[in-house]
């Protein structure tokens, strides 16, 4: 083997070991975000966790932490369902669960809401 060979087999090597972390790195993060999810523990509580503990954190690419998110409360009445903000802001009224969820999905994009009150009334039956 000639010098030349020698120096692609190296450079091929570094690039692919580097490429294999990062790829790896990627992968971990995802799963671990993915279980962070499903114990529903929010990723502002967890960075929280990490600075507190001098980690850091790299910087998420997804569009979920650039969300805003509010607590609602649900009302019912008559047969009709209807969800505030906590402020008193209207965001939405549906016959039942469905149409509510569609109803706000309507008129807001990328905000979590979580339910304070009136949790009983959007159980599915």
């Amino acid at each position: 083997m000639e010098i030349i060979d020698w120096i692609t087999l190296a450079v091929f090597f570094i690039l692919g070991f580097w490429l294999g972390d990062k790829w790896a790195t990627a992968v971990h993060l995802k799963a671990f975000t993915m279980i962070l999810d499903q114990l529903q523990v929010k990723s502002s509580d967890f960075k929280k966790l990490a600075s507190a503990n001098g980690i850091d954190l790299p910087e998420e690419s997804t569009a979920d932490s650039d969300m805003d998110e509010y607590e609602i409360t649900v009302e019912k009445h008559g047969d009709q369902l209807y969800a505030f903000k906590l402020d008193g802001e209207f965001i939405g009224q549906g016959t039942d669960r469905d149409t509510l969820v569609a109803r706000i999905a309507e008129r807001y994009t990328n905000v979590r809401f979580t339910v304070a009150e009136g949790k009983e009334y959007l159980t599915k039956d």
